[in-house]
């Protein structure tokens, strides 16, 4: 009984921060849109893990021709190959049983994906402007959960949009794309998240000044 509540709140998780997604990147009420875009931005970073399990189970295969011809039922791949299909199934190797996997795991595998790429990204401090006699201080506070998360999602956001500009892809891809590097502690999300811990770090002396 335990595990099952378990899943079921990490799963009521993982829907409450796509659903503040889907509100944060929805203009003019167009929520069937951002719904898509969202689904899309979904698919496409479940494709591009594949690819990358797919690529790196193919960089550690240090067999000759005859043997992986053999063994998997395809001819030597080289490792240069920029991209492979998903569809690809070998034979008598693990990556066929995780293809043929329930969808209820990948959709597992995506959420925590997204929750992993938010809490990297999550700041947990930032600096308001207090008046003080004389002048303004910056002083550090402590930020809440709720605000973490929307600042997390909306710098993801902003950081597709500017990919967006820069490149001819689309902007679920884009999205898609800030996620993985979020979760894998890079981008401008990321970024923005030191940059903020570093200017409340140079204002500790302000802490004194305090008053909530």
């Amino acid at each position: 009984m335990m595990n099952k509540i378990e899943y079921n709140i990490e799963k009521t998780k993982t829907i409450f921060l796509i659903q503040k997604a889907v509100k944060l990147i929805m203009k003019c009420g167009k929520q069937d849109k951002a719904l898509n875009l969202m689904n899309e931005c979904l698919t496409i970073a479940n494709q591009m893990q594949k690819n990358k399990k797919i690529n790196s189970h193919l960089a550690q295969l240090k067999i000759n021709k005859k043997e992986n011809f053999g063994k998997y039922g395809f001819p030597f791949l080289s490792t240069k190959m920029p991209t492979l299909s998903p569809l690809l199934s070998f034979q008598g190797s693990k990556l066929n049983e995780n293809n043929n996997s329930n969808t209820a795991k990948k959709v597992l595998n995506t959420s925590e994906m997204i929750e992993r790429a938010i809490n990297n990204v999550s700041p947990f401090l930032e600096v308001r402007k207090v008046r003080t006699s004389r002048n303004s201080k910056q002083v550090p506070s402590m930020i809440q959960k709720n605000r973490q998360e929307t600042l997390a999602i909306r710098w993801i956001i902003e950081a597709a949009q500017q990919r967006q500009k820069k490149s001819s892809q689309n902007f679920s891809k884009c999205l898609a794309i800030e996620f993985l590097e979020a979760y894998s502690k890079r981008g401008i999300a990321r970024q923005k998240r030191n940059e903020m811990h570093k200017v409340a770090y140079v204002n500790r002396a302000h802490l004194r000044s305090r008053w909530w």
